[in-house]
């Protein structure tokens, strides 16, 4: 019995292995998001911003709980936007008025956008952020 359970654990880790290969982006045909929903396990508590201060996130991304998704962390090996941000401390930069330039980075949004008051912008989702210390 102890043998069989050493070799069904063993089972489960490689399966467990072979599908997060599997969800990853970098895996999918070509399509690499610049924002994804966190894949993994997240912290039960919530932040300032309504999210999780904590999540798992795949290799080449890196959380970000003011918006709280996972968010490619070098822009140029994004082929495309992925998921829509909606948070309470980021705001479309496109909606207020500031000034971005005209040239468009790989997932299709400025490059640089100067954003109002304590806020810093994020080109990976177009959007203008809080900063928090």
């Amino acid at each position: 019995m102890k043998r069989f359970l050493s070799v069904l654990s063993i089972l489960c880790a490689f399966v467990m292995s072979v599908q997060f290969f599997l969800m990853s982006p970098a895996a999918m045909a070509g399509e690499v998001p610049a924002v994804i929903t966190p894949p993994g396990a997240c912290f039960l508590d919530i932040n300032q911003c309504g999210n999780s201060s904590s999540c798992t996130c795949p290799d080449e991304y890196e959380y970000s709980p003011i918006v709280g998704y996972c968010l490619i962390e070098d822009i140029d090996d994004a082929t495309e936007r992925g998921n829509a941000v909606k948070s309470i401390c980021s705001m479309q930069a496109a909606f207020i008025p500031t000034t971005c330039t005209d040239d468009l980075n790989s997932v299709g949004y400025p490059s640089k956008c100067l954003c109002p008051g304590s806020t810093h912008y994020d080109q990976r989702f177009g959007q203008c952020v809080a900063s928090f210390r």
